[in-house]
Formats: structure tokens, C-alpha cells, sequence
């Protein structure tokens, strides 16, 4: 039985996180936040831990801009949190 060889389709490469999102606009977000914005309390018992990650409220692959409404600190365990809890995030006003 002969097998019939996959065709292969282009590869399209995508900028990588930190190129999309503009140094001045990173800086403002950082210096804004101060850190994880989940450590203030007002999202309920957080230690943070693992670095700070810039998040997109309204996601990138639904449309998301990188503008400072959009752009939000959290730390690594943060992060995971909200795209795991979805609902929630949406209710915090993290997740669109």
C-alpha cells in the first residue's frame, strides 16, 4: 500500500510577544501597575511568584491591541489563574 506523502504548507512565523508590544508602552504598564495587580487584595488571597507577565484583557487572537487600556501586570501564577478561570477573570475585568 503506497502512502500518499503530506503536502506542506508555507510556515508563517509570528513577531514574538515582546516585539508586538511597543518598549514605551511596556514601560508605562509596568511603572502603572507596580507588579502583579492581583497582590493588591481586591482579587482575594494571592502570592505572587514567577516574574511579571504583560496580559492582553482582550486577547491577541480575538483582536486585542497593545494599548495601555488593554494591557495589564500580573505575575506567573496570576496569569495561569485568570486563563484558567475564565468567568472570574471576566467578572474582575481582567479577561474580555
Amino acid at each position: 500500500m503506497r502512502r500518499t506523502p503530506l503536502k506542506r504548507t508555507p510556515f508563517k512565523s509570528r513577531p514574538s510577544r515582546k516585539e508586538g508590544i511597543p518598549k514605551s508602552t511596556r514601560e508605562f504598564v509596568l511603572r502603572r501597575d507596580g507588579g502583579c495587580v492581583m497582590r493588591e487584595g481586591s482579587y482575594g488571597d494571592h502570592e505572587c511568584w514567577g516574574g511579571v507577565h504583560i496580559h492582553h484583557k482582550l486577547p491577541r487572537s480575538r483582536g486585542g491591541p497593545h494599548t495601555n487600556e488593554n494591557l495589564v501586570c500580573l505575575c506567573a501564577i496570576g496569569h495561569q489563574y485568570v486563563h484558567g478561570n475564565p468567568a472570574w477573570a471576566r467578572d474582575m475585568g481582567l479577561l474580555r
